[in-house]
């Protein structure tokens, strides 16, 4: 990787630190196969982390998922994925969960050399933990992304962007969202590596349900990772905005985390 391209990474790493921020580290874009075929690729990870405050609500953040490559035609794929994330607190016991949030999208993509682009459908819903309620939380988006990668022997980095327009809410005001991500790799040893991270999010507010601004969050985030026959692992640290952490209560929070997190081997890492 060249000077020029590092200081590309390096700036839109601060630009994205500046905005906002999604739980899930961004998912590797897959290489084309020389035939077409079903299943061809898939990714899972488990993670959780510790975040800085006293809030009693937000102590702890869980995140699972992952994605499958279910047709890949060469020129594209068609590609399912699926996230979990459970928040702890301590209001009613210690590791108190009063969240779980998911999101499940699929997209279809056409692969132009490094770049992929891609039509994408996404669910996200939240729920209160151990917490009573009668309503549901939750919106559908359709919109396009845009990702780009490049390897080289002992470095790899990958940005992506997307653009999606709200098709249905439930509890929520957004119209639309707009999203970015960018990740940089370095191998130090056969084993070891290290790792940046950083995302950012733009919600804009549907006029019609709301009078309140767009809403913007971010997280940057630092890893070293340890390579096995496997799977790797991280251990890592950083700092989030999060828009809304709190299911209810529309305000962003901001917090530094440390955690770790337990991913599949894949060809695009």
């Amino acid at each position: 990787m060249g000077v020029r391209h590092a200081v590309v990474v390096a700036g839109l790493l601060g630009l994205l630190a500046t905005v906002p921020a999604l739980a899930q580290a961004p998912r590797a874009i897959t290489p084309a196969p020389e035939h077409w075929g079903l299943f061809t690729n898939y990714n899972v990870h488990i993670g959780i982390e510790t975040v800085s405050g006293d809030d009693p609500r937000f102590q702890f953040d869980m995140d699972a998922g992952g994605d499958l490559d279910i047709w890949d035609y060469v020129r594209g794929r068609v590609n399912t994925a699926f996230n979990y994330e459970a928040i702890l607190g301590e209001e009613y016991q210690p590791f108190d969960p009063n969240q779980g949030n998911y999101s499940i999208e699929i997209s279809s993509s056409v692969r132009v050399g490094a770049t992929e682009v891609a039509g994408v459908y996404h669910h996200t819903s939240r729920h209160l933990g151990d917490r009573p309620t009668v309503f549901g939380i939750g919106w559908n988006l359709l919109g396009v992304q845009v990702a780009h990668a490049r390897t080289s022997s002992v470095s790899d980095w990958q940005v992506r962007a997307r653009a999606a327009r709200t098709t249905v809410n439930w509890f929520v005001d957004y119209a639309a969202e707009f999203t970015g991500d960018a990740r940089y790799r370095r191998v130090l040893t056969p084993h070891v590596a290290v790792v940046g991270r950083a995302s950012g999010i733009v919600r804009t507010i549907d006029r019609r349900l709301s009078a309140r601004a767009s809403q913007r969050g971010g997280r940057l985030e630092g890893a070293v990772r340890f390579i096995g026959r496997g799977a790797g692992m991280e251990f890592y640290t950083g700092v989030e905005q999060r828009i809304e952490a709190d299911a209810i209560e529309a305000r962003p929070t901001r917090w530094a985390f440390l955690g770790f997190r337990v991913e599949s081997l894949d060809r695009g890492r």
